[in-house]
């Protein structure tokens, strides 16, 4: 063996030292998924999290800690969807068959452009192209048109008082619109948690303040600050780098000076062993050091503690390894705070054929869930005008110019507006609208804060709908509504009785009364549902498949009326609000709806039939425990109160039907 030197043999010592204080210390390492459990739970999130009231000009890519609704409708007036000219449909009612009609400019027929509001006493829009003779003082047509045609109605988009954006939701740009065309000027948001980045180190120095004509040696230049500084930033933090910490007795200080104004403090560097490595023993001299060392590579001499409440966590000082360990702690504490999770792109299965024939790319918006190994996609409402369901999509489906259909089951590229983390966490529901579902997505949110669920999604197909998306195995859930001696209730009860094993299983939510919304004043005398056939009654219909809609179909085929014979039969508004909107505002006299609704908005009510409103569910997804979450709230007097004091019935809320 060679002679070593006395100094090298202290250097072996020192080195050897080193080893067993090293492999002292790792011995017992925790796992990383074992770390992130035992830090986490130590952190009070309601001391982190704060909420602000900001301008909607500031608003997008924040976090609501609050729901929203629209102060005004969307839009607040009836307008012009073409250009042309603006009539009564009833002076149009005896036109056809070779009967032409001379109408006088301004004042049978009013010229309007596209966006322009309906001048009074005027229903409906004739298109400039359908008119077939136009003079100086007056315009010459020869066919009959209803009321409503070519006309945006007030609130196609969104009602007075409809919740727009819900708790917990990252705020888009095309939520922008959406809150400014519903009238909202400012909204509660979570604060962006503040983040004190402290690089340590003697041998450290800034680019900015040193020329590298003057760099010496064993002199590194900080970058590591700068890199996390901007990861930060990207994940909705407010990152403010410190100056450089050359010792221990300056960090313990700017530790307890700064703690208390900022959410989080991250350390770099001075997280291992060795002889310059003090951030574990300030920071257990300060506050609460609950791991350093934990089983990951890049990574390992990671440090978690905690002061006055508030995590405190030092990185490696190898640039990767502070990488590694911001990713896996400090990030995903940021995102706890604000709700938030980031975005990708993926292939989704189409649920329904979709065909075009325009020769233009179209763009489909669409909600997706998560299906055994498949994401499913489902088509929102299409329209140029209305801005709502894009805010709410999670995707876009292009369909170019030359391949305009795509059948259903087939595999197609979708541009993600969400992360998948977040369209993971999904749960979509099909079925029959109702402002229910308004009450539980909001409770159901307040209860699943934390994000440890997915929030419910409404897509308003109607209940067939939704006993056909459970009957093909894409949802787990759907809501129901039917009264006796329906179509709705033979075909859920079909789906529940189709094998023997029943695999089906339905919970009553509330029941509520279906009827007539009128104007309290009720100026035309409406007193049964055979008076919407009346000439001197504007009415105003629900989309085909909703349960107003097919109860509606029903009775009037049982009482001999046709279509034909109900002014406004083929105006079909999507939800119940939407109907009530129009009664309220004076643009329509009558409407089928619920009673809840009605009152909501102080209208008059003729009740014709008790429906229930149910939720289908499958038995797997009730053994989850998302199905638990959703039963604590049906149950509780919480809910049931708040849907008694909306015009509910709610005695047999929580009840397992079939």
């Amino acid at each position: 063996m060679a002679n070593v030197t006395g100094q090298e043999n202290r250097a072996l010592c020192l080195l050897h030292r080193i080893v067993i204080m090293l492999s002292e210390k790792y011995s017992k390492l925790k796992t990383l998924q074992e770390a992130k459990k035992i830090f986490l739970s130590k952190l009070d999130f309601s001391l982190l999290s704060k909420e602000e009231k900001i301008s909607v000009d500031e608003c997008a890519y924040r976090v609501t800690s609050r729901p929203v609704f629209s102060e005004i409708s969307s839009p607040n007036f009836a307008a012009s969807a073409m250009d042309g000219f603006a009539v009564d449909s009833h002076i149009l009612s005896l036109l056809g068959n070779g009967n032409r009609k001379k109408l006088k400019i301004n004042l049978d027929a009013f010229p309007v452009n596209t966006g322009d509001a309906l001048p009074e006493n005027t229903n409906t829009i004739l298109p400039i192209e359908k008119v077939k003779q136009i003079c100086e003082k007056s315009i010459t047509v020869d066919e009959a048109q209803g009321p409503w045609k070519h006309v945006r109605m007030i609130g196609e988009d969104v009602s007075r008082g409809e919740l727009i954006i819900p708790l917990n939701h990252l705020v888009s740009p095309f939520d922008v619109g959406l809150l400014l065309s519903s009238g909202v000027k400012e909204l509660w948001v979570r604060k962006r948690p503040r983040v004190l980045i402290v690089p340590t180190g003697s041998e450290l120095f800034s680019l900015c303040e040193k020329d590298l004509r003057q760099l010496e040696k064993g002199e590194i230049i900080e970058f590591n600050s700068h890199i996390v500084y901007q990861l930060l930033k990207d994940a909705g933090a407010l990152p403010e780098r410190h100056s450089i910490i050359p010792d221990k007795g300056t960090l313990a200080k700017i530790l307890l000076e700064r703690i208390r104004d900022v959410a989080i403090i991250i350390i770099i560097a001075g997280a291992s062993v060795g002889s310059k490595d003090h951030t574990a023993e300030v920071i257990r001299n300060v506050g609460e050091l609950v791991i350093h060392g934990i089983k990951m590579r890049p990574g390992k001499p990671t440090v978690l503690g905690i002061v006055e409440g508030k995590p405190v966590i030092g990185l490696p000082g190898y640039a990767v390894s502070a990488i590694i360990s911001l990713r896996e702690f400090v990030v995903p504490i940021v995102e706890r705070i604000l709700s938030i999770t980031p975005t990708r792109s993926l292939k989704v299965k189409a649920t329904q054929a979709i065909k075009f024939n325009t020769g233009f790319d179209e763009f489909i918006r669409v909600k997706i869930v998560e299906n055994g190994n498949a994401f499913l996609s489902f088509p929102l409402r299409m329209g140029i005008s209305i801005i709502s369901p894009l805010s709410k999509a999670d995707g876009i489906i292009r369909l170019p110019f030359n391949s305009q259909s795509v059948d259903e089951g087939e595999l197609v590229d979708c541009e993600l507006l969400k992360s998948v983390d977040t369209i993971k966490k999904n749960i979509v529901v099909v079925g029959e609208e109702d402002p229910i579902f308004g009450v539980l997505d909001e409770m159901l949110r307040e209860t699943n804060c934390a994000g440890e669920f997915g929030n419910l999604f409404f897509l308003n197909h109607g209940s067939l709908g939704g006993v056909k998306a459970l009957k093909k195995a894409f949802l787990k859930l759907a809501v129901v509504s039917f009264s006796d001696d329906t179509e709705e209730k033979f075909q859920v009860m079909s789906l529940l009785k189709m094998n023997k094993q029943s695999c089906f299983r339905l919970i009553r939510i509330a029941q509520r009364d279906l009827g007539l919304m009128l104007d309290k004043r009720n100026t035309n005398n409406i007193g049964s549902l055979a008076d919407i056939a009346r000439f001197d009654v504007n009415f105003v219909n629900r989309q085909c498949g909703s349960s107003p809609r097919n109860y509606l179909d029903k009775e009037i085929k049982r009482r001999g009326i046709t279509k034909e014979q109900i002014s406004g039969y083929d105006v079909e508004l999507y939800s119940n609000l939407s109907v009530g909107l129009q009664i309220k505002e004076g643009f329509a006299n009558v409407g089928l709806g619920i009673y809840p609704v009605a009152k909501a908005y102080d209208l008059a009510f003729i009740g014709l039939v008790k429906e229930s409103y149910d939720l289908l569910t499958t038995e797997g997804f009730m053994k989850e425990r998302m199905f638990s979450l959703l039963m604590d709230i049906l149950c509780s007097r919480k809910f049931t109160k708040r849907l008694e004091s909306m015009g509910y019935y709610v005695e047999e809320t929580g009840k397992i039907i079939f």
